[in-house]
């Protein structure tokens, strides 16, 4: 008997387990004679009223998928609808669920479906965990003693020393140095990670991403030294130092795209077009399971950490981290860390899905991320104990802290686990032991001094004051006086007399000066009001925790 293709299964919506779906995908491939045509028939007959029951519990998430029309569930894939699949994106798929209007099942929920391993040396999960999939990633990242967990002020590369910082807060800080790789950034160890994982006919044809700094180097780095052809998009907005250090690691460089948007669609096109596999610097699972190495570095050094702060961006990163640790320590508390600017993640969280937010310029634009990854949103979700938003003053003022304190030159995005310290929101770590994920130093020398005279003055020593005095000879020198015997060093000084609102008689002199310390700032306030009667102050922010 001759049985043509059969389309009975909606080709977006392939039900992996279904004996049926299987059946029936093998017949629609093409005219099939079978001699037992009877118990065929009554099978199928059985297998279409099992599939009708599951069809029936599934049709929500199938309907709500095809109106969408930007997933597909294929097999053991999941493949952008639009025809660009992420080599790295294979997953195996449970019962399909309906959560948050996603497809939780397939994108590795953390509840059912899978687990993340964050690469092959991770310890097996503790037996209350063991009913968990765990899946396997060939490959494996090495653990490099270059990037240690370790206080920055013990000359030896070991967590036996607090932070010079631990005392002003009360907590017992360590700081997982992450700027100290080659490339300046975490970056590198999923691009590595996802690198070792492609097959011989993806290693010929290269891969490409759309980066605006840190992934492009740390691809190109290493795509260089295992002798595999890169090409990575960046805009226009990205630092020119950053494009040419790409250009210098032997990478395919094209500037375009006026953001990561309009960059990510160029890079997704020339995957169709050439071949190339697409490496997305976040939403990826072999580049979430590179950045789980640092998890499971912490702890290998510091076994007895209580609470790891960690930036987040995309999500990536706080996804490896968080799923390493808590395989090995659940207990450990997990904090995540956004900018003010772009709080895409904690978003995410209160709709419970990936929403698109509005960004602005930040300190910290690596992490200036308008749409979480869906992969890594749905990785780190249920394992992050707590959010923190900090604002650009507070990262400021860990840059500053950071370069007087620890000596260590620190970008936006890889000091807000210390903004969240520094800005007094994580009080209930006072008295744990707590390690900081210090993400990046690939800082523009221009923002670096930017941050620098911000945080001073956030920190009450770069103040601004105006003082009206008379205007005859020797007023000023008097003004000056008070500044030399205070030992407050005088930066700028200006003085202006169309718009004083006092007399034609009167000039008003403005300094900005530097003090020692807020106390100091204070002193000199106190000493200006006690000489004179008219005297303006500029922005003298609250005390902070420094």
């Amino acid at each position: 008997m001759e049985f043509k293709a059969l389309n009975v299964l909606p080709k977006t919506f392939q039900y992996r387990g279904s004996q049926l779906s299987h059946l029936l995908l093998s017949l629609s491939k093409g005219a099939v004679y079978l001699n037992k045509a009877p118990e065929l028939i009554l099978s199928l007959i059985r297998l279409w009223l099992n599939w009708k029951v599951r069809r029936h519990r599934c049709q929500n998430i199938y309907h709500k998928a095809q109106k969408r029309g930007r997933w597909e569930k294929r097999g053991n894939n999941i493949r952008d609808y639009k025809g660009t699949q992420d080599s790295a994106c294979r997953f195996s798929f449970g019962k399909a669920r309906r959560r948050s209007g996603i497809f939780s099942g397939g994108i590795s929920s953390l509840r059912k479906s899978t687990q993340l391993k964050a690469f092959a040396e991770l310890a097996p999960p503790p037996p209350s965990q063991s009913s968990l999939t765990v899946y396997y990633f060939p490959g494996s990242v090495k653990v490099r003693p270059v990037v240690l967990c370790r206080s920055s002020t013990q000359p030896s590369q070991q967590a036996n020393g607090r932070s010079r910082i631990s005392n002003n807060v009360q907590m017992d800080l360590y700081l997982k140095q992450e700027f100290t790789s080659f490339t300046g950034s975490f970056k590198e160890r999923g691009a590595r990670n996802a690198l070792l994982c492609l097959t011989p006919e993806q290693r010929k044809a290269g891969v490409v991403a759309a980066s605006a700094g840190n992934h492009a180097q740390g691809l190109s780095y290493h795509g260089q030294s295992l002798g595999i052809p890169v090409k990575v998009v960046m805009p226009v907005i990205a630092p020119l130092m950053k494009i040419q250090k790409c250009k210098d690691f032997g990478a395919d460089v094209v500037v375009e795209g006026n953001d990561m948007f309009g960059a990510t669609q160029v890079a997704l096109d020339d995957s169709r077009s050439s071949g190339r596999v697409f490496i997305n610097a976040f939403d990826n699972v072999r580049v979430m399971a590179g950045q789980g190495t640092i998890g499971l570095e912490i702890l290998d050094q510091l076994p007895n950490v209580d609470a790891v702060v960690i930036p987040i961006g995309g999500g990536g990163l706080i996804a490896g981290i968080s799923t390493a640790i808590k395989a090995r320590k659940p207990d450990t508390l997990i904090i995540g860390v956004e900018s003010e600017m772009c709080p895409s993640f904690n978003e995410a969280q209160i709709k419970g899905k990936p929403v698109l937010v509005p960004t602005s310029r930040s300190l910290a634009d690596g992490l200036a991320v308008p749409q979480v990854g869906i992969h890594s949103f749905s990785n780190a979700t249920n394992k992050i104990d707590r959010m923190v938003i900090v604002k650009e003053d507070s990262i400021a003022l860990a840059i500053l802290a950071l370069v007087e304190k620890e000596k260590s030159v620190v970008e936006g995005a890889g000091a807000v686990s210390m903004a969240a310290i520094l800005s007094g929101q994580l009080d209930l770590l006072k008295g744990k032991r707590v390690v900081l994920v210090i993400s990046g130093g690939n800082i523009d020398t221009t923002v670096l001094s930017r941050a620098l005279h911000k945080g001073m003055a956030i920190d009450g020593r770069l103040l601004k004051v105006g003082v009206v005095v008379d205007d005859r000879p020797g007023c000023i020198a008097e003004l000056c006086q008070v500044f030399s015997e205070l030992q407050v060093n005088m930066r700028h000084l200006m003085h202006e007399r169309a718009w004083v609102k006092a007399d034609v008689f009167s000039v008003k002199v403005s300094v900005i000066c530097e003090s020692r310390s807020r106390e100091h700032s204070l002193n000199l306030i106190a000493a200006l009001q006690n000489k004179y009667d008219h005297v303006v102050l500029g922005e003298f922010p609250d005390p902070t925790t420094l």
